[in-house]
């Protein structure tokens, strides 16, 4: 982790609020009064919600799912080192090597906060179009891409946070 990777990872993130918020501001006059949000396993619409309650309501899930991972990883340094349970323990949780871990989970939390605001973005834009049709009807193909998508982006963090705290610092 260096100081530039983790300004990145700051301009990363603020962006991807920027995007989820303004995409949500744009799509505001697209949406009916009525919105379908819920959809069966074949895109048909089976669940209804006022067009504020939508897009308030997701836009607080997918902001408040991401400042929860965030904020648990922004506090992580105020914990006992013993709490951070990952490969290496003794060598990341020494006093000395603690904060760096603390920082590496810090960054690695933005980057993946930003990840799922621009997917939760993407959704949204599914339902979006699911509603610029008479019924409504979801894009199923185009959910489960992306949601592979998100999935695989997930899986690829994951591996990379294990392989990062398999390796040690050089000394």
């Amino acid at each position: 982790m260096t100081m530039k990777s983790a300004r990145l990872s700051w301009v990363v993130l603020l962006v991807a609020v920027g995007v989820l918020v303004g995409c949500h501001w744009v799509w505001w006059p697209m949406l009916p009064e009525r919105v379908a949000t819920h959809f069966d396993a074949v895109g048909r619409a089976n669940g209804w919600m006022s067009r504020e309650g939508h897009l308030w309501g997701s836009m607080a899930v997918h902001l408040g799912v991401a400042g929860f991972i965030f904020g648990l990883c922004a506090v992580m340094h105020r914990l006992p080192p013993g709490l951070l349970n990952l490969p290496n323990k003794d060598y990341w949780r020494s006093p000395e090597r603690y904060p760096v871990a603390c920082a590496l989970m810090r960054e690695w939390s933005r980057w993946l906060a930003a990840v799922m605001l621009v997917w939760g973005a993407a959704m949204d834009w599914q339902i979006v179009l699911a509603n610029q049709s008479v019924p409504p009807r979801l894009n199923m193909t185009a959910m489960g891409i992306l949601t592979g998508y998100f999935l695989a982006a997930v899986l690829g963090a994951v591996v990379w946070l294990l392989l990062r705290f398999l390796r040690r610092a050089p000394d």
